[in-house]
C-alpha cells in the first residue's frame, strides 16, 4: 500500500463497463486518486480507458484480469465495478492486499459474503466502503437534512419504486437473470430506492419485512430455463422509527407508465420510472421529483426541495472524494460496511421472507453496530467459516459476537447485581398511592404490610419486558375461607393480576387461586405454604405490543411460585377484568407494578426488578 498524506492515492478500477466509466470519470474530475491500472474483459474499453484517462506522461496499465492487477500493480485503493457475483470474491482479494476497497452495489450477493468482508476489514483495518452515489447527490442530503430538522414532522409512511414497463425486461440471459450469481431486480433497483428511504430517514433499525418476489418474463428470456432471478419485487419494510416502507421493483411489468413529456413537446408515457416518497404529518417529500408537498389544510402546495437550476455536481465526485477522505484520516466513510451488514441482511431477509411466503422479524438487527475493537478484541474466540444464523446475521459460534453483560447473582434472597430495587425493608420511597400522594402502607421488621381500605399501592417508576421477583406472606391467623383469606394481587403494568391469596387447605374458584392469571387461567398446580411463610413470585412478564388498534403480539407470562411452574410463556386474553370477560385494546408501552388492597393484612418484602433487554444489545 502506497498512500501519502500528500501525494495522489494510486487507484485501480476492476470493471470499466457501465458504472465503472461513471467512477473514472468521478475519480478523473476530483483531485484525490490517480488512475493507475484498469481491468476489463473488453479490449475495446481497455483502449477507450487509455484514450479518454490515460496520456504519454501518465500510461494506464490494462489487464483482462482483475486478479493479475492486484497481484502487479502497487496500489492504494480500488474502485470494483464488476458483475455483482464477483463483488465478495474481489473484495476479499483486495483487502488481502492490502487495498482499500469502495466496491460497487450491492455490496454481495448475499449476507454470508457480507460477513465476510466485514471480517477481514476488521482484522486488516483497511477501508472499506460501497457504492451508493446517491447518498451524495443534493436532493438526498436535502432530505436527509429536512427529516433531521423535522421539517416533515413525524414520519407516518414512505414509498419506493422503480418500474420498467412490459418490453423493457431484460432478455439477455445474462448474470442479471441468475439469482446465484446475484441477479433480480431487488440487488439491482431495489437497493436503489430502499436505501435512500432508510438513509433519508438517518438510518433507523428495521424491525419487520414481509415480501414477495416474481419472475413474470421467464418466458420471454434468450434462455428461459436459465432464468433464475426475480424480475419484480413487492413488499414492506416495518422501521423502528414507526415507519412502514412500502416498495414494487420490476424489470418489467404489464402496466402503462405515467405521462411525461418528450423531446417534441407532445405527451408520452414512460417506459421507464422511479420514486423516492417520504411522508410526514407536516410536509411530504418526493426525493427522485425533488419536490415538497405541504400547505394549509384545504389545498396542497408542491415545492422544489433545491434551486432546479443549479448545476448539481456528480455525485461520483463527491463519492471519491468520500473514500480518500476516510483512507487519508484512517476513518469510516459515509457508506461504511456497518450500514453495508444491515442492508444485506435486510435484503437477504427480504428473499428469504419471499421464499417462506410469511413476514419476518429483524429484532436483532443493532441500530449503532458493533465497533471494530469489539470485534477484533474476540474475533478469535470463536469461528468466521461457519454457517450465518438467520436470525442475527452472525456466524455460528461467532467469536466476535457481543459479550452477554456481566451480572453478580445475589446469595440466597439477595437482588442480582443489575435490579432495581423496588423494596428493601427500609422505606416506601419507590412506591406511591393510586389515590394521590405517598404509599400509606405500613413497614414493620424489614416488610411492608396492606393497611385495610388504604387503596392499591403503585410503583412510581414504569415498566415493559421484566423479571420480578417478590415475596408476600398471608396472616397466621386463619379468620376466613375463600377469597376472604389473605386476599390481594400484583398487577403487572397496572392491568393484569397474579392471584395473592392463603390457599393452604382452602379451594376456592380455580382461575382465583394464589398463583392464578386472575379470572383467566387456574395455576398449573397449587404449592401454597401453611398461612404466615413467606412465599415466593418470580414472574417473567412480556408486554403486548400494538400498531394502532391492532395487536402486533399479546401478552405472555411465566410465573413461578416457591420454585415451581405455574405458568409458562401463557397467553393473556388482555387486562384482568372481575366477573367478565375481558378483551385486549390499546395501552401504553410500559406501566407500573401494583400491588393490591384487599382489605386483608398480606405482608409484602424483598421486592426487585430487572428490565429484560435484546439479544446483542
Amino acid at each position: 500500500m502506497q498512500t501519502t498524506s500528500s501525494s495522489k492515492l494510486r487507484l485501480g478500477l476492476l470493471g470499466a463497463r457501465g458504472v465503472g466509466q461513471a467512477h473514472l470519470h468521478g475519480v478523473a474530475d476530483g483531485s484525490d486518486f490517480s488512475i493507475a491500472a484498469v481491468a476489463d474483459a473488453s479490449d475495446e474499453l481497455l483502449g477507450k480507458v487509455q484514450t479518454d484517462f490515460g496520456s504519454a506522461d501518465h500510461p494506464i496499465a490494462t489487464y483482462h484480469d482483475y486478479r493479475e492487477l492486484l497481484d502487479r500493480e502497487k496500489l492504494d485503493a480500488v474502485i470494483i465495478a464488476l458483475p455483482t457475483f464477483l463483488h465478495g470474491p474481489a473484495t476479499l482479494a483486495a483487502l488481502d492486499r492490502g487495498l482499500h476497497v469502495l466496491c460497487e452495489k450491492p455490496p454481495t450477493c448475499d449476507l454470508v459474503e457480507m460477513r465476510e468482508v466485514q471480517d477481514r476489514v476488521q482484522k486488516t483495518g483497511l477501508v472499506y466502503m460501497f457504492g451508493r452515489q446517491d447518498r451524495f447527490t443534493d436532493k438526498v442530503r436535502a432530505a436527509r437534512d429536512m427529516i433531521a430538522r423535522g421539517e416533515l414532522g413525524p414520519l407516518c409512511g414512505a414509498r419506493a419504486e422503480w418500474i420498467r414497463v412490459r418490453g423493457k425486461q431484460l432478455a439477455d440471459g445474462g448474470w442479471r437473470t441468475l439469482r446465484e450469481k446475484g441477479g433480480g431486480v431487488l440487488l439491482d433497483l431495489g437497493i436503489h430506492g430502499i436505501d435512500t428511504v432508510w438513509f433519508s430517514m438517518g438510518c433507523p433499525g428495521i424491525v419487520e419485512v414481509s415480501a414477495s418476489e416474481f419472475t413474470a418474463f421467464r418466458d420471454a428470456s434468450e434462455n428461459p430455463e436459465g432464468y433464475t432471478a426475480d424480475d419484480g419485487a413487492v413488499g414492506w419494510i416495518r422501521f423502528d422509527n414507526g415507519v412502514v416502507l412500502q416498495y414494487q421493483f420490476a424489470f418489467g411489468m404489464n402496466v402503462a407508465g405515467p405521462w411525461k413529456m418528450g423531446q417534441d413537446g407532445a405527451y408520452i408515457r414512460s417506459e421507464d420510472w422511479k420514486a423516492c416518497r417520504i411522508y410526514g404529518n407536516h410536509a411530504g417529500i418526493d426525493v427522485y421529483a425533488n419536490e415538497k408537498i405541504t400547505g394549509p389544510r384545504d389545498h396542497a402546495s408542491i415545492t422544489k426541495m433545491i434551486d432546479p437550476t443549479e448545476k448539481q455536481p456528480s455525485p461520483f465526485i463527491a463519492q471519491a472524494a468520500e473514500f480518500a477522505r476516510a483512507i487519508r484520516e484512517n476513518d469510516k466513510p459515509l457508506n461504511s460496511i456497518d450500514h453495508a451488514i444491515q442492508l444485506m441482511q435486510l435484503l437477504s431477509t427480504l428473499r428469504q421472507s419471499a421464499d417462506q411466503q410469511r413476514a419476518l422479524t429483524l429484532n436483532t438487527m443493532p441500530t449503532n453496530p458493533i465497533t471494530p475493537y469489539r470485534q477484533l478484541e474476540n474475533a478469535e474466540l470463536g469461528y468466521s467459516d461457519t454457517p450465518i444464523l438467520p436470525d442475527s446475521g452472525y456466524h455460528v459460534h461467532e467469536g466476535s459476537r457481543p459479550q452477554p453483560p456481566i451480572v453478580t447473582p445475589g446469595n440466597g434472597t439477595a437482588p442480582p447485581s443489575d435490579a432495581i430495587i423496588l423494596f428493601d425493608g427500609s422505606n416506601l420511597d419507590q412506591w406511591e398511592s393510586i389515590v394521590d400522594g405517598p404509599a400509606p402502607w405500613k413497614i414493620e421488621n424489614g416488610y411492608m404490610e396492606v393497611v385495610p381500605q388504604s387503596k392499591n399501592i403503585r410503583t412510581k417508576q414504569h415498566f415493559g419486558r421484566i423479571q420480578l421477583h417478590v415475596e408476600f406472606a398471608s396472616p397466621a391467623e386463619v379468620l376466613k375461607k375463600g377469597q376472604g383469606r389473605g386476599n390481594s394481587g400484583i398487577f403487572l403494568m397496572g392491568l393484569y393480576e397474579v392471584q395473592v391469596l392463603d390457599c393452604y387447605e382452602n379451594p376456592t374458584y380455580p382461575d382465583g387461586t394464589v398463583g392464578g392469571i386472575y379470572g383467566q387461567y387456574p395455576p398449573l398446580v397449587n404449592v401454597a405454604r401453611v398461612p404466615g411463610e413467606w412465599s415466593t413470585y418470580d414472574i417473567i412478564w412480556e408486554p403486548p405490543v400494538f400498531e394502532g388498534a391492532r395487536v402486533v403480539r399479546p401478552p405472555f407470562v411465566t410465573v413461578m411460585l416457591n420454585n415451581v411452574i405455574v405458568h409458562h410463556a401463557k397467553e393473556l386474553q388482555g387486562p384482568t377484568t372481575h366477573k367478565k370477560l375481558t378483551q385486549l385494546d390499546p395501552h401504553p408501552a410500559t406501566g407500573p407494578i401494583m400491588l393490591q388492597d384487599h382489605n386483608d393484612l398480606v405482608r409484602y418484602r424483598n421486592i426487585w426488578v430487572r428490565e429484560i433487554g435484546e439479544y446483542d444489545d
